[in-house]
């Protein structure tokens, strides 16, 4: 047996971690506070709760949300994770790090195995096979990484990393140590005899050895062969209590080799170093976010990295689309409606009107939602797009009253503006949809008016939709947005939104003439 030659995690000689400090996947530096769960209703809003339940869908135990809710602060900050998820586009990139997550998911299962089993030597089985998977990931990342030609700060530190801790006597122990007892078990041949309810041991002796026989004869019948088992040394399933009992006999049988897989165990009970297993955690990030769209870049629907711009820089994107209506109208084979969005010079606010159902609360989803997955440094929706990095996106959608709510609608509008006037910067955005529907036509047109006037007072960029059109012509600062509808038939929305002055057209006798529900039409259903 090889003698021990690794210490714990952080003992003995400078770790790799302290060598490479910092390194990270999705951090140039040290990774700022992230905020709470209850930040607002931007997240339902914005329909990014839907986007994030489906991007982060069977990686659950890899806890992302909080990294797809954390805007970063910097545009250095957003082109660092900018490059690496190109180089996660790249087939080779990813497959490395898919295989690298599925060793280390194996490493766990076993860990989460040899947890719950109360046998000694199944336990003890259980935590090699887990040390194997483990070394057998790590290198396997290095070697899949080393050709791979990548170009972002990140995978390249990554690669440093690597390198430097498979040369730690922390991992090389491990591996020498972990392999030396799996060859030392891998050894031992013995026999089971069985006569009527007895079973007995014994080592083999000048008999022959069918294991092999046996392993290919049944070879064709296994089902899932995707994960490896070359260093399996106890089958999937719990041991029966038979099983367990051949254990306990085969390890008083050959006692040197247990006796070495329990002192390995006993040196090595927290083995997984830390950054390892937060690279495997950032790995999965870009993952998750690329199979996200994988089915929207198949249908032919673009995506790009913004160009991070800084304050005062015109802003821009080009056939921009909601995601998560995207993903939901790709997958029922519908025709997905892009627009584009655009501030320049003096230009605040896109004061949003037209017709009801015309498409207005979905554009005003989608600028939200742009503006905070480029803040992730991540794909956004669109062929082009220019974006400053915001400090915060705030939101107010109109919702309905409910019978036992004791603050009014208009109340509950003012306390929700007065949060986010008190909370928005000249770097924030804030879309606000349909507010003060409640309002008598008088009130809600002094009351957009004062809150526009706010706004843009604060130097915010943003989305007001609204049915109160004239808002759109206060000034520079305003942009008029119109949704428009079919030339031919009014009472079709084309879900398209044109930069042009409001014409004050909601299109209601065309809705009511396509539903049978105009004076005439309701008239001669009476005389019929």
């Amino acid at each position: 047996m090889i003698p021990y030659a690794f210490g714990p995690i952080g003992g003995g000689d400078e770790s790799p971690q302290d060598r490479s400090r910092g390194v990270s996947l999705l951090f140039a530096g040290p990774a700022p506070e992230q905020p709470g769960t209850s930040d607002g209703d931007w997240l339902v809003d914005l329909r990014l709760d839907q986007l994030i339940s489906q991007v982060t869908s069977g990686r659950d135990s890899y806890q992302l949300t909080p990294l797809l809710r954390s805007r970063l602060p910097t545009p250095g900050a957003v082109r660092y994770r900018q490059e690496v998820c190109r180089d996660f586009e790249r087939s080779e990139v990813a497959d490395a790090w898919r295989t690298f997550g599925h060793q280390l998911a194996a490493t766990r299962a076993r860990l989460d195995r040899a947890d719950r089993t109360r046998h000694k030597w199944e336990r003890a089985l259980w935590h090699l096979e887990a040390v194997l998977h483990y070394v057998q990931a790590v290198e396997g990342l290095s070697v899949a990484l080393h050709p791979s030609g990548f170009s972002s700060a990140g995978l390249l530190a990554v690669q440093d990393y690597l390198r430097a801790y498979q040369e730690s006597s922390e991992f090389s122990g491990l591996a020498r140590e972990g392999r030396g007892a799996a060859a030392e078990l891998g050894a031992i041949r013995y026999s089971v005899k069985v006569a009527g309810n007895r079973v007995s041991v014994g080592r083999l002796v000048g008999e022959p050895d069918l294991s092999e026989e046996v392993t290919e004869a049944f070879r064709r019948f296994q089902q899932d062969a995707s994960e490896g088992r070359e260093f399996d040394l106890i089958r999937p399933e719990w041991l029966d209590p038979v099983e367990l009992r051949i254990l306990d006999r085969v390890a008083r049988l050959f006692p040197e080799p247990f006796t070495h897989l329990e002192q390995f165990c006993a040196r090595a009970p927290q083995f997984r170093h830390p950054v390892i297993v937060e690279l495997d955690r950032e790995a999965q990030f870009y993952l998750a976010y690329l199979d996200f769209l994988a089915p929207l870049r198949e249908a032919g629907l673009p995506t790009c990295y913004p160009e991070m711009v800084g304050p005062g820089a015109p802003i821009m994107a080009e056939s921009t689309y909601d995601l998560v209506l995207a993903r939901k109208l790709v997958d029922l084979d519908q025709p997905i409606v892009v627009n584009d969005l655009g501030f320049t010079g003096p230009e605040r606010i896109l004061v949003v009107s037209g017709p009801n159902q015309g498409g207005k609360t979905t554009f005003a989803v989608t600028v939200g939602q742009v503006f905070h997955l480029a803040a992730l440094g991540l794909p956004v929706a669109g062929a082009r797009a220019r974006i400053p990095v915001c400090d915060a996106v705030l939101t107010h959608f109109g919702r309905t009253e409910e019978l036992g709510d004791l603050q009014g609608r208009l109340e509950a509008d003012l306390a929700a503006l007065a949060q986010i006037f008190s909370r928005a910067t000249d770097r924030s955005i804030v879309i606000l949809n349909e507010t003060f529907g409640s309002a008598s036509l008088q009130d809600a047109r002094s009351l957009g008016r004062r809150t526009l006037e706010r706004l843009v007072a604060i130097g915010v960029r943003g989305v007001y939709v609204t049915f109160i059109d004239e808002l759109a012509e206060m000034g520079p600062a305003m942009v008029s947005m119109v949704s428009t509808v079919d030339p031919e038939d009014p009472a079709e929305r084309t879900f398209k939104l044109q930069r042009r002055p409001p014409d004050g057209l909601a299109y209601a006798l065309a809705i009511a003439h396509k539903y049978g529900l105009t004076r005439d039409q309701l008239l001669e259903r009476l005389r019929a």
